[in-house]
Protein backbone atom coordinates (compact mmCIF):
# COMPACT_ATOMS: atom_id res chain seq x y z
CA UNK A 1 0.00 0.00 0.00
CA UNK A 2 2.86 2.36 0.78
CA UNK A 3 4.36 1.94 -2.69
CA UNK A 4 0.99 2.47 -4.38
CA UNK A 5 0.39 5.55 -2.26
CA UNK A 6 3.87 6.97 -2.84
CA UNK A 7 3.97 6.51 -6.60
CA UNK A 8 0.43 7.84 -6.98
CA UNK A 9 1.36 10.95 -5.00
CA UNK A 10 4.47 11.36 -7.15
CA UNK A 11 2.42 11.21 -10.33
CA UNK A 12 -0.18 13.63 -9.00
CA UNK A 13 2.58 15.92 -7.77
CA UNK A 14 3.84 16.54 -11.29
CA UNK A 15 5.48 13.36 -12.57
CA UNK A 16 2.44 12.60 -14.70
CA UNK A 17 3.85 14.99 -17.27
CA UNK A 18 7.26 13.30 -17.20
CA UNK A 19 7.01 11.00 -20.20
CA UNK A 20 10.26 9.29 -19.24
CA UNK A 21 9.01 8.03 -15.86
CA UNK A 22 5.21 8.19 -15.79
CA UNK A 23 4.71 4.80 -17.48
CA UNK A 24 7.33 3.22 -15.19
CA UNK A 25 5.52 4.57 -12.12
CA UNK A 26 2.17 3.28 -13.38
CA UNK A 27 3.67 -0.17 -13.98
CA UNK A 28 5.01 -0.20 -10.42
CA UNK A 29 1.59 0.79 -9.07
CA UNK A 30 -0.05 -1.98 -11.12
CA UNK A 31 2.48 -4.56 -9.91
CA UNK A 32 1.87 -3.66 -6.27
CA UNK A 33 -1.91 -3.56 -6.74
CA UNK A 34 -1.86 -7.04 -8.28
CA UNK A 35 0.31 -8.31 -5.42
CA UNK A 36 -2.14 -6.83 -2.91
CA UNK A 37 -5.04 -8.44 -4.76
CA UNK A 38 -3.33 -11.87 -4.65
CA UNK A 39 -2.61 -11.46 -0.95
CA UNK A 40 -6.23 -10.51 -0.23
CA UNK A 41 -7.50 -13.50 -2.22
CA UNK A 42 -5.11 -15.83 -0.38
CA UNK A 43 -6.24 -14.50 3.01
CA UNK A 44 -9.89 -14.93 2.01
CA UNK A 45 -9.27 -18.53 0.95
CA UNK A 46 -7.33 -19.24 4.13
CA UNK A 47 -10.21 -17.88 6.21
CA UNK A 48 -12.68 -20.09 4.32
CA UNK A 49 -10.44 -23.15 4.77
CA UNK A 50 -10.15 -22.51 8.51
CA UNK A 51 -13.93 -22.09 8.75
CA UNK A 52 -14.46 -25.35 6.85
CA UNK A 53 -16.42 -23.50 4.16
CA UNK A 54 -14.10 -23.97 1.18
CA UNK A 55 -14.66 -27.08 -0.90
CA UNK A 56 -11.42 -28.45 -2.24
CA UNK A 57 -11.64 -30.43 -5.46
CA UNK A 58 -8.90 -33.00 -4.85
CA UNK A 59 -8.11 -35.01 -7.97
CA UNK A 60 -5.10 -36.31 -9.85
CA UNK A 61 -3.37 -33.79 -12.09
CA UNK A 62 -0.81 -34.04 -14.85
CA UNK A 63 2.39 -32.59 -13.41
CA UNK A 64 3.72 -31.31 -16.79
CA UNK A 65 0.52 -29.29 -17.29
CA UNK A 66 0.85 -27.70 -13.84
CA UNK A 67 4.53 -26.91 -14.37
CA UNK A 68 3.87 -25.43 -17.84
CA UNK A 69 1.10 -23.28 -16.41
CA UNK A 70 3.45 -21.99 -13.71
CA UNK A 71 6.12 -21.23 -16.30
CA UNK A 72 3.64 -19.33 -18.46
CA UNK A 73 2.67 -17.26 -15.43
CA UNK A 74 6.20 -16.04 -14.74
CA UNK A 75 8.03 -16.25 -18.05
CA UNK A 76 7.41 -12.61 -19.04
CA UNK A 77 8.79 -11.36 -15.74
CA UNK A 78 11.73 -13.78 -16.00
CA UNK A 79 12.49 -12.66 -19.55
CA UNK A 80 12.35 -9.00 -18.51
CA UNK A 81 14.94 -9.76 -15.81
CA UNK A 82 17.03 -11.83 -18.27
CA UNK A 83 16.42 -15.05 -16.35
CA UNK A 84 16.12 -18.48 -17.93
CA UNK A 85 13.56 -21.00 -16.72
CA UNK A 86 14.59 -24.68 -16.85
Amino acid sequence: MTAIHGFTETLLGGALGDSRNNRKFLEIILEHALRLERLTNDLTKLSLIEAGKLHLDLRPVAIPEVVNSCIETVELQAHAKQLALN
